[in-house]
């Protein structure tokens, strides 16, 4: 009996042994790296002409955008208009240029910065001088500017062109 006895103590002291050895060789598991969150790329300066053009751009860039129009008043007459230094700084400074064109805002396109995009609303439609230039009353020339912003803003990042597409579709959906 006392041989078992001795036998049961053994086993016992060996496996309280392993028990205690093993809890002090092991580490408790750390927090799981994250993968690192990628900056967001700066937002694609946009300099429009005119409000009606910069707020679409807007609607379709969403956050990746900053916008500014030149003419955010609908009481200032277009044809009137003679930009100021700040305008020409805002144009200089635009990666892309949003105009109406059409005859009606040509002072936007004479003073742009060198790598600058120009999305034109009378070219996407084949407007041409003479031709009624309030562009921004219809249909069609509207959904042809989004899809040639969205195309614009897209290439301009392309790392974030998935995301803008996204978002424009989200637009068009509504």
């Amino acid at each position: 009996m006392k041989r078992h006895g001795l036998r049961i103590a053994a086993v016992t002291a060996a496996a309280c042994l392993a028990l205690t050895a093993g809890a002090c060789g092991r580490k408790e598991p750390g927090p799981t790296p994250q993968p690192q969150a990628q900056e967001p790329a700066a937002p694609i300066m946009v300099t429009a002409s005119i409000n009606q053009w910069g707020s679409l751009a807007k609607q379709i860039g969403g956050q990746d955008v900053t916008v500014r129009s030149i003419l955010d008043s609908t009481s200032i007459k277009t044809h009137d208009f003679t930009p100021q230094n700040a305008d020409t700084t805002k144009l200089t400074g635009a990666e892309i240029v949003v105009a109406n064109g059409a005859g009606y805002d040509s002072w936007a396109t004479g003073k742009l910065g060198k790598n600058a995009v120009t999305v034109s609303a009378s070219t996407t439609v084949g407007a041409t001088n003479g031709d009624n230039p309030h562009l921004w009353f219809s249909k069609d020339a509207r959904s042809a500017m989004a899809t040639e912003l969205e195309n614009a803003f897209a290439k301009a990042r392309p790392s974030e062109s998935a995301t803008l597409r996204r978002e424009a579709q989200g637009l068009e959906n509504r």
